[in-house]
């Protein structure tokens, strides 16, 4: 992703993702998150174009434990100032706590560290395949990195996210609360 990207890939985001707590605190701070994440050393967001426009993206960490504290070390001031006034909300203060316990979580469970974070598809590309292509990618780089596992959280409500996981070869390994949702863990091998 470069960074002129990032104001696309925040609104896809924002379009497409619509169950998640991060879109409700606003494009302005998905931007930066986005920024923050393609800028860390760890992680990267692949992002899909034709003729210049953005018809998917997929953001990926090789550890998201170390991709949190580093991201959060050099954009707290961006992502704080980005995500007002909406993070004043005493709910999603609540939600954002939970967040920043995630990586906590997912350690007591032994997940393997490398994860999809988020995958999205304009809806004029979806059925094209380019979602499944995104994942592949993100699969290929996991394993040139040496990481034997990636994984991904959906939702337990969300059926066709959780059906498309199991279609591009992930089984579901593991569950963890968030934000007081069930979301269920899939992984999948890199051999």
């Amino acid at each position: 992703m470069e960074k002129r990207d990032a104001g696309a890939v925040a609104r896809l985001h924002a379009e497409t993702i619509t169950n998640g707590f991060l879109r409700k605190l606003g494009r302005r701070f998905l931007r930066q998150l986005y920024l923050g994440v393609a800028a860390d050393p760890g992680s990267w967001v692949c992002v899909a174009e034709r003729n210049g426009a953005v018809l998917g993206f997929l953001a990926y960490s090789q550890d998201v434990s170390a991709m949190y504290r580093r991201v959060l070390r050099a954009r707290w001031w961006r992502l704080g100032l980005a995500s007002l006034p909406r993070s004043l909300n005493l709910l999603l203060i609540k939600e954002i706590l939970d967040t920043l316990r995630y990586p906590a979580k997912q350690a007591a469970q032994a997940l393997p560290p490398a994860e999809i974070l988020s995958v999205a598809v304009d809806s004029k590309a979806r059925g094209s395949g380019l979602g499944r292509r995104l994942v592949e990618r993100a699969v290929a780089h996991a394993k040139g990195e040496g990481q034997p596992q990636l994984k991904v959280l959906a939702g337990a409500r969300l059926e066709a996210a959780n059906r498309f996981y199991v279609a591009c070869g992930f089984e579901k390994a593991a569950e963890l609360i968030q934000h007081g949702e069930v979301l269920n863990v899939y992984i999948k091998s890199t051999a």
